[in-house]
């Protein structure tokens, strides 16, 4: 996952486009070079420790597919002006749209447990108590819930966001490791594809975490939030981009990294402690720490916003009050959703699975449930008496059908791996 939603009572957060790569303005805030969440970037560093350079491939496909399913997403809100919850059960009705909602609330309590579990673990590491690895766990899903119920989001983002040029570290380290750059087009262009669950497993997980479902009902959100016009939509898809093809060059680069330093030399990545060894060309004995930083402040950014985004999906879904910018007692229920997202993930989270296995495996989870959504979307987005004159081109539709079976496809590999 690399975007954050800017919601009600959170600070605008756009995507990176370049300019805001090297230096950000906005609210004096500092951005990084990839909006990656715990969950993200483990999956990239896992991806090149195992396959290599071999799934470079989908990294360079999925960029278009991204690129598409976001403004198919964005020009639901644009032209509908309702969240995504409430024009799936408009359109499909409350059981069909239940389904969807249950799969990326599933999904994004999935992704908050992994994120809780890798955070955990990284401050059990530093302080030396992995025996008390549980009592973490509380202590970051209470700090998330007292940060959501106190409105405390907006001031404390600003300072985590001047963590996220750690990973800037990546493309450092990347060129340091000095891989052979002629193996990582040819890898890329002609990959080596196996036929095996391991491979397949990762295939699915990175184009879970790289198209992400929640990031849909985020989209559309943002449209309506923002009043914007559907002639605006047009003037936006430049910025969107440069943003995601930029986004995806950044996970590219943190795969060529482990794949460098990792494939061929031991095989996955078994802890995070491994993990940040990765840095070691980059930033030496420092690079456990630059790791460290980097995994919680990214963490303490996407946890709060995942279990945010779930509970504004549901309450557009049964139009409920909702906001972050309302009191407990004004919006009881959306509160309540928040509580039992963090609760649910803290429990999940709590039960002692090893950390890489629980951030890869929420991201499997996504790429399992994404291809239902956009398949849902797409129908919306080329219904004319919904849309009228902005029904999507025939370019979007080729591309949103050729992401549905990719990921279809890879879905279809790794399931058949289980039963070997």
């Amino acid at each position: 996952m690399k975007i954050w939603p800017t919601l009600p009572g959170m600070p605008k957060m756009n995507r990176r486009s370049i300019g805001d790569f090297f230096a950000s303005k906005k609210e004096g805030v500092v951005t990084g070079a990839a909006d990656n969440d715990p969950s993200g970037l483990v999956t990239y560093l896992q991806v090149g420790a195992i396959t290599g350079f071999s799934q470079l491939w989908l990294l360079v496909l999925s960029t278009p597919c991204l690129i598409v399913v976001e403004e198919m997403s964005s020009r639901v809100g644009a032209v509908l002006k309702k969240g995504l919850g409430r024009v799936l059960v408009d359109h499909y009705g409350m059981k069909i749209a239940f389904f969807f909602i249950a799969l990326v609330a599933l999904a994004n309590i999935a992704t908050i447990s992994a994120d809780l579990a890798g955070m955990a673990s990284i401050l059990a590491i530093i302080f030396n108590m992995q025996s008390y690895h549980v009592l973490f766990v509380f202590l970051l899903g209470f700090i998330t819930v007292l940060v959501l119920l106190r409105g405390n989001y907006q001031s404390i983002s600003r300072y985590l966001f001047l963590l996220t040029p750690i990973f800037l570290a990546y493309v450092v380290s990347a060129f340091l490791a000095k891989p052979d750059w002629a193996v990582v087009l040819s890898d890329t262009v002609l990959p080596k594809i196996k036929f095996d669950l391991s491979y397949w497993s990762l295939a699915v997980a990175m184009l879970g975490t790289t198209i992400t479902p929640y990031v849909m009902f985020w989209e559309t959100t943002e449209e309506v939030e923002e009043g914007r016009k559907v002639t605006e939509i047009e003037t936006s898809k430049i910025s969107i981009r440069t943003g995601m093809i930029f986004s995806n060059i950044m996970a590219a680069f943190m795969v060529i990294l482990a794949a460098t330093v990792l494939f061929g030399r031991g095989g996955a990545i078994e802890d995070l402690h491994q993990a940040g060894e990765v840095l070691r060309p980059a930033l030496g004995n420092a690079s456990f720490g630059m790791f460290s930083l980097g995994i919680l402040g990214a963490g303490l950014l996407a946890v709060p916003v995942l279990a945010s985004t779930t509970a504004y999906m549901i309450a557009d879904t049964f139009r409920f009050k909702a906001g972050l910018d309302n009191r407990q007692d004004r919006a009881p229920a959306f509160y309540m959703v928040i509580l039992l997202a963090i609760l649910v993930a803290i429990g999940v989270s709590a039960v002692g699975i090893n950390p890489i296995k629980m951030l890869i495996s929420s991201q499997i989870l996504n790429g399992l449930v994404v291809p239902f959504l956009i398949l849902g979307v797409y129908r919306i987005v080329n219904d004319r008496k919904l849309m009228g004159q902005y029904i999507s081109s025939w370019r979007s539709n080729f591309v949103a059908v050729l992401t549905v079976l990719v990921i279809a496809i890879a879905d279809f590999f790794m399931i058949l791996g289980w039963f070997k």
